[in-house]
């Protein structure tokens, strides 16, 4: 196998903004890559950036190419950061040398019992997030329980929190001193992250403290979130989240059938409080979380594998809308909604929403080991890329090859099971599901761009051929059509035709504009890339084609740069006279590359003329 699969300059471009790029091709010529070291297919690096402390690359290779890339800079931009790129444009040198370590397994075989664990003793007393670490793994390693007897998480039991501080927050943002019109943004930015931390606790395992800490930051909100303008709807949405957080620590927590009634009755009394400002709903999947616990017969049965009554029937439940809290007529119906609580319908179930609920019991069962009871659930409740990639977790790589490639409707989900298969070393069954994903559905930009790298570091080129080009039809980026270019050989002429044929149409998907003008204009594809920005009222894109087209096109620039400041004149917005000041130097610039100065001078006379009392428009204009 090569040193590094598949790495190619045009693999680094496409994989990186164009800026990251530059910026680490210089990094990698001025020599601020350092400390190249190897352990198998694992490339770790030191990059000399603008702090003092040098950046740590980790690029890990498999028989695909590259499989993974971490900087710990802060870049989060989308594709690999500049640090990435210097590392790898710096490994295409042939003669660069690379010191090479044996892997941390071969290392750990020579050892003897003691002394592995006279490490791992002294891992665990440097750092209490190392003792952590090691004592998931033990429990992840210990045998599971069948189904009957389900392994669940162990109990954590930590100090009681206090909530008071936690209601004494969301009571402060939701009660601002100012004025707060158009302030939901911030309160929702700042509740998040107090939701994450609370989230936090239940992910550990915390149930106890995470059920206390949503009391309070529920019960603060449904009591202060009506204060703040929320004419956007943003504070009412958010009620979503706060009822996912419970479903998800309500189906965690190990709660008795009466805990479980306690908590819905208080879900019902916040849901009515939020229903007078029509965010109700938003606690539905709670409630049936609350309502239905693990005990449910009929998720029993679904746990066991066997399949049990629909639970999405539509004729069980209220339309949604319906006022779901009854008042009974007597004592006895009162008894009889006590008796049967659990059983009781609380509100409308879309597809939707009982496809969240079945995720968020998903999430528990692995979380908790449950792997059993995650198949099965997952297999009866059709969520099946779920299941395939739980196969893929359990070792189970032909089964999930086979569903992936008999189950799956869509290139996204094809693509998200393709990637568990790479990352658990199917790299061949990962192609194979990819490949298949080119022709589930739409959206396949993303699965085309993965599969390109992969199928060329594995050396399958008319795969990756193949691939590049739905890559380009659906996502291009020059850097993309570049690479298509040198992969196809002899054969570029007629695909290169195909593709400009697909990319001058692209202004019937506004994703794919930016990257086909950019395609057509390095193509000199001039009239082509000028019909793609017809439409383009913002302008960006349109100053970016006149600054190409200027000495080709200079009509058209001038036509089109006056239409545009005309109208920004014409319509007396001050504030927008910056704007139209940029469109007359387009045409100034134009006018006199082409030696038309009479021409301008003439327009600018005009503009004086008749918008003379513009004084703002006219102190910008000196600078023309």
């Amino acid at each position: 196998m090569p040193r590094f699969p598949g790495l190619t300059e045009g693999l680094i471009r496409s994989n990186a903004a164009a800026e990251a790029f530059a910026r680490g091709q210089s990094y990698a010529q001025n020599g601020a890559v350092h400390g190249l070291v190897q352990r198998g297919m694992l490339l770790e690096a030191r990059v000399h950036g603008s702090q003092y402390e040098p950046y740590r690359v980790e690029i890990e290779f498999d028989q695909g190419g590259i499989a993974y890339t971490h900087c710990t800079c802060p870049y989060s931009y989308g594709g690999w950061c500049k640090h990435v790129v210097a590392v790898l444009l710096t490994c295409l040198n042939p003669t660069l040398h690379i010191e090479e370590r044996p892997l941390l397994e071969e290392q750990l075989a020579s050892l003897a019992r003691d002394e592995l664990q006279a490490i791992l003793l002294t891992l665990a007393e440097e750092r209490a997030e190392n003792l952590e670490a090691i004592e998931r793994q033990i429990i992840l390693r210990q045998p599971q329980k069948t189904a009957a007897q389900p392994q669940t998480q162990p109990t954590i039991k930590r100090t009681p929190i206090d909530p008071q501080p936690i209601r004494r927050q969301v009571h402060s943002i939701l009660n601002p001193r100012y004025d707060n019109y158009g302030y939901a943004g911030n309160a929702i930015n700042e509740l998040g992250t107090i939701l994450t931390h609370i989230e936090g606790f239940i992910i550990g395992g915390d149930s106890e403290n995470a059920l206390r800490l949503l009391e309070a930051f529920t019960a603060e909100y449904c009591a202060s979130f009506y204060q703040i303008d929320d004419s956007d709807g943003e504070l009412g949405g958010f009620v979503d989240d706060i009822g996912t957080a419970w479903a998800e620590a309500l189906l965690t927590a190990d709660l008795s059938r009466a805990e479980r009634k306690e908590w819905l009755a208080k879900l019902r009394e916040w849901r009515a409080a939020a229903d007078d400002y029509g965010a109700g709903d938003g606690f539905a999947i709670a409630e049936q979380a609350a309502s239905e616990g693990w005990d449910d017969p009929d998720i029993q049965m679904l746990l066991a594998g066997q399949i049990a009554e629909p639970i999405a029937s539509a004729e069980t439940y209220a339309d949604e809308g319906e006022e779901e809290d009854q008042e009974y007529e007597d004592e006895d119906d009162q008894e009889e909604e006590d008796e049967d609580w659990s059983q009781r319908p609380v509100g409308s179930r879309s597809p939707s929403f009982i496809s969240d609920l079945n995720s968020i019991r998903l999430t528990v069962l692995e979380r908790q080991g449950r792997f059993d009871e995650y198949l099965n659930f997952a297999r009866a409740t059709d969520q099946t890329l779920a299941y395939a990639r739980m196969l893929v977790r359990q070792g189970q790589i032909l089964e999930a090859t086979d569903v992936g490639l008999t189950e799956l409707t869509s290139a996204p989900d094809a693509l998200l099971l393709a990637v568990t298969l790479r990352e658990n070393s199917a790299i061949n069954a990962a192609i194979h599901v990819a490949e298949h994903g080119l022709d589930l559905g739409n959206d396949h930009s993303k699965l085309a761009a993965w599969l390109l790298d992969v199928a060329e570091g594995h050396g399958q080129l008319a795969l990756a051929l193949r691939a590049a080009e739905v890559a380009v039809m659906e996502g291009p980026s020059l850097a993309l059509y570049q690479r298509t270019q040198n992969l196809a050989g002899d054969a570029w002429p007629a695909l290169r035709e195909r593709l400009l044929t697909s990319l001058r149409v692209a202004g019937n998907q506004y994703m794919r504009i930016d990257g086909a003008i950019e395609i057509l204009l390095a193509e000199e594809q001039w009239d082509d890339a000028i019909g793609l920005v017809r439409t383009d009222y913002g302008g960006t894109r349109t100053l970016l084609v006149m600054n190409a087209v200027r000495h080709v096109r200079p009509d058209w620039v001038i036509a089109t740069a006056r239409q545009h400041a005309d109208a920004i004149i014409a319509s007396g917005k001050a504030q927008r006279y910056d704007t139209a000041i940029t469109w007359l130097a387009q045409a100034r610039d134009t006018y006199r590359r082409t030696g038309r100065t009479d021409e301008w001078q003439h327009y600018l006379s005009e503009i004086r003329q008749q918008h003379g009392r513009k004084y703002k428009l006219m102190g910008l204009m000196e600078g023309l």
